[in-house]
């Protein structure tokens, strides 16, 4: 084989043989990540073990399947050992835990080998001897269907007397009391021993304005002179699963308002809420959330200064941000004027890839490259853009840009917007999962917005239609900066490390106040902003 081409393989002698589809099947290779573990791993890169399944000298690294190298002796990377490997891993790891006597792997010899055709039938390999035909493609799928089937009806015995009584439903290891039914009120919160060695666990934090925090009643802060206070309360639903993650980008949603306002954060307040759990759970994941969060105050120079828990049916964090600012360097949502241009930071589509998430449809890197995004503070962009001169600036978050995109034009002047759809930013994998319909539950109140929009049938059948309205957690700045300061300014964000960034539109003056916003396509900015601001709308 030469090469794969669009239409088929092509030979060394010029050759074709024309298929719809080529499917590379190649030999298991080991995940590159491992190559800067520090874990000991064999010439192919796969991690050297034991008979007992450990990491060759660590003691409480364990590893089974393809992953797993026994060195001198390998064996083929086969699903049978996986799967053999699978109980004794669950019983190392468990020994290891309590103390007890770890059991040893003994792979078998030979194994038979199916492997399915294309025309129902099957090819079984063992000792070298070769069998094929439909009754082997009929054993397979009868092995294969009873293996998937013991992940769809778990052996849990169920308690079919009813609900235990309060009192009777206890944790195994300490004989805490998990009744069933919870107290509401001061009763809901988080115990103080709990929350007391959570916080112990804490990073160490420093704030030159405030007095006292966290452990008093409230909270004190001294103003410098001359400061104005500027202050914004958000609160997040768990995103992601990891509570050190999501505590991280709590905080940076929080803060991000304070960023839109070009203030300084100084103080944050917490409003925690924990599912219903043992004490040593309520405990980890309390101070892997708050860490999460303070990890990400702490890079801005942020304090938590105190907060509250509860109980609840999920986990829950909100945090009031307080931020300190000059009175002549606020930035405002609204001050835009006719002939700025629209600079928005951070690509969209958050919202969408999370719904195809929540529905085990999003590919993994698309909910990699959400959460890199997200993961992106807005403080430079904030900084950049007030140097370049911004007017109006403002965070996407969950009205979607074109809700936001509405206040910042909701002034006393008449002002419109024209947005570019091919200059739109969007996250790998948005547009795929728009098309196929995966939106967040906020949408449709989102959509209200498209009244607003003078040619709406020009992007209906564009993937940038839906994702106008898209809410966006941890959302980029959307700012109106002078038309002679646009170009300088884009390139100063896109060196500050936001590479998405992009002119999206201008803003100009219109005659109709209840369609203040049309959309544009095959078009530069500059030929936007070259227009006259007052007659821009009537002539595109």
């Amino acid at each position: 084989m030469a090469e794969i081409t669009e239409d088929g393989v092509c030979s060394e002698s010029g050759e074709t043989l024309a298929l719809d589809r080529v499917l590379l099947c190649t030999n298991a290779c080991a995940p590159p990540w491992l190559a800067g573990s520090g874990l000991a791993l064999d010439q192919q890169g796969f991690v050297l073990v034991d008979e007992k399944l450990r990491a060759q000298g660590h003691s409480n690294v364990f590893a089974a399947g393809d992953v797993a190298s026994f060195g001198e002796k390998p064996l083929p990377k086969a699903g049978v050992y996986a799967v053999r490997q699978g109980p004794l891993l669950f019983h190392n790891l468990r020994a290891v835990l309590t103390g007890k006597a770890l059991r040893d792997f003994r792979p078998q010899k030979h194994f038979l080998s199916l492997l399915s055709c294309g025309d129902r039938r099957a090819v079984a390999v063992r000792n070298g001897a070769a069998l094929v035909g439909d009754v082997l493609w009929r054993w397979k799928d009868l092995i294969d269907r009873h293996f998937m089937q013991r992940f769809s009806d778990l052996p849990v015995a169920m308690d079919e007397s009813g609900i235990k009584p309060p009192r009777e439903t206890l944790d195994e290891r300490g004989g805490e009391t998990l009744a069933t039914m919870r107290c509401s009120g001061c009763g809901a919160k988080v115990g103080s021993e709990v929350l007391h060695r959570a916080l112990k666990q804490l990073p160490q934090q420093q704030s030159g304005f405030l007095l006292r925090g966290a452990g008093d009643d409230a909270a004190v802060m001294e103003l410098p002179q001359g400061k104005l206070l500027v202050q914004s309360s958000d609160q997040l639903r768990a995103p992601v699963a990891d509570p050190w993650l999501f505590g991280r980008l709590a905080a940076l949603h929080a803060l991000s308002d304070l960023f839109a306002m070009h203030a300084r954060p100084a103080t944050a307040q917490a409003l925690v809420t924990m599912p219903l759990a043992a004490a040593e759970i309520t405990q980890r994941d309390l101070q892997q959330l708050l860490a999460g969060a303070v990890y990400e105050l702490n890079r801005h120079q942020c304090a938590l200064s105190g907060g509250h828990t509860s109980e609840g049916a999920e986990m829950q964090l909100g945090l009031t941000v307080n931020g300190l600012a000059d009175p002549d360097q606020l930035l405002e949502k609204t001050g835009a004027r006719a002939g700025d241009c629209l600079i928005l930071s951070k690509p969209l589509g958050v919202g969408t890839i999370f719904a195809a998430e929540g529905a085990g449809e999003a590919q993994g890197r698309w909910v990699q490259k959400a959460l890199e995004t997200m993961l992106q503070s807005n403080a430079a962009a904030a900084e950049v853009l007030a140097q370049h001169g911004a007017r109006a600036l403002t965070d996407v978050t969950g009205f979607g840009l074109l809700g936001h995109l509405l206040e910042m034009l909701g002034g006393d002047s008449p002002l419109g917007a024209t947005l570019i759809a091919e200059q739109l930013p969007l996250i790998p994998g948005a547009a795929h999962c728009i098309e196929r319909g995966w939106l967040s539950s906020l949408q449709p109140q989102n959509a209200a917005a498209y009244a607003s929009i003078e040619n709406p049938q020009e992007w209906q059948k564009l993937p940038h239609w839906e994702l106008l309205v898209d809410p966006q957690t941890c959302g980029g700045l959307l700012a109106a900066v002078p038309a002679e300061n646009v170009e300088r300014c884009l390139q100063a964000l896109q060196q500050a490390g936001y590479s998405q960034a992009a002119i999206i539109g201008t803003v100009q003056v219109v005659e109709k106040l209840q369609t203040p916003v049309h959309l544009a396509r095959q078009i530069e900015w500059r030929q936007l902003a070259a227009r006259e601001p007052e007659t821009v709308q009537s002539q595109i």
